[in-house]
């Protein structure tokens, strides 16, 4: 969770990890009380680099609020407690290109590759440069396991998250780190998705960056444009949308044609066929496949 200290340092419990048996797993972060999905902080801040330089220089928050309404998750509550400054904004901006070639090229998206980068963004002096030594105690997670916690020393979280599948069917784990910025949450966040070996790519709808989990195209992330459900899972609900309404009208033809022969039969059949329609038709998708699917209607 995010704490405001007196000195202005924020306190982040980075709670990336979570697995229930072999067919549960979340990756998430814990900010401000509430849970994002993997990167949305890190995704959202550089989508708006731009908005956030123009808020700056007219002095106005009212910028920022307004274009975080896209968003499903309430980020203007988190961006707004840090101050953004020129070098601040400057950094942001370096984050964004380094992001982009991240999309283009995977091997980027490496944590040995954001080690290097990170050193030239804070020339040597900044204590995010400690999540890249193998000796800090930031590499020392917290895991719980079965409501006990305990601590395990991993430098690579993937051979973390093997030792414990290893052991155990429900475990979490998390980090602590403590930043002063946005730039400093960025890396953070894009240190535990290159530590778990996933990659960024750019949604081939939306446009959005997302992290890519099976080599996936369109992104999983909630926005306006897609309904909240992300592009993924809008595609696949427009496909069935479409398959619903091809096969609906498919019937509703055969049944009208049948009609006109003015057999009671057919025409009794053709007035349950609309009758039904409209009972199921602000039903699911399944409900709705599965009164098509009666032979009734053969």
């Amino acid at each position: 969770m995010i704490e405001i200290n007196p000195n202005l340092q924020l306190k982040n419990e980075f709670g990336i990890y979570y697995r229930k048996g072999k067919t549960q797993i979340h990756i998430k972060d814990n900010l401000s009380g509430f849970s994002l999905p993997v990167g949305e902080i890190l995704f959202g801040v550089l989508e708006n680099v731009a908005i956030l330089k123009s808020a700056f220089q007219c002095k106005s928050d009212l910028i920022i609020k307004k274009a975080f309404k896209y968003y499903k998750y309430n980020l203007y509550s988190i961006i707004k407690k840090f101050e953004l400054n020129v070098t601040e904004l400057e950094r942001l901006q370096r984050l964004k290109y380094y992001l982009d070639l991240c999309c283009i090229n995977p091997a980027y998206c490496t944590v040995s590759q954001l080690e290097n980068f990170t050193v030239k963004l804070f020339e040597y002096n900044n204590p995010t440069l400690n999540l890249f030594s193998v000796t800090t105690i930031t590499k020392i997670r917290k895991i719980q396991i079965n409501d006990k916690k305990t601590k395990l020393y991993f430098s690579d979280t993937s051979n973390l998250i093997n030792y414990l599948d290893s052991k155990y069917s429900i475990y979490s784990f998390s980090t602590q780190n403590s930043f002063s910025s946005l730039s400093e949450l960025c890396i953070i966040s894009l240190f535990e998705i290159f530590s778990l070996h996933l990659t960024i790519k750019k949604c081939s709808s939306c446009n959005n960056y997302f992290v890519s989990i099976n080599n996936n195209k369109l992104c999983n992330r909630a926005f306006l444009d897609n309904d909240y459900l992300g592009c993924f899972v809008l595609k696949q609900k427009s496909t069935s949308d479409n398959t619903i309404t091809k096969k609906k009208m498919l019937i509703y033809q055969r049944l009208y044609k049948r009609s006109l022969t003015n057999k009671t039969e057919h025409i009794n059949i053709f007035d349950k066929f609309k009758d039904g329609w409209k009972v199921v038709s602000n039903k699911s998708n399944e409900e709705k496949m599965k009164f098509l699917n009666l032979d009734d209607w053969k």
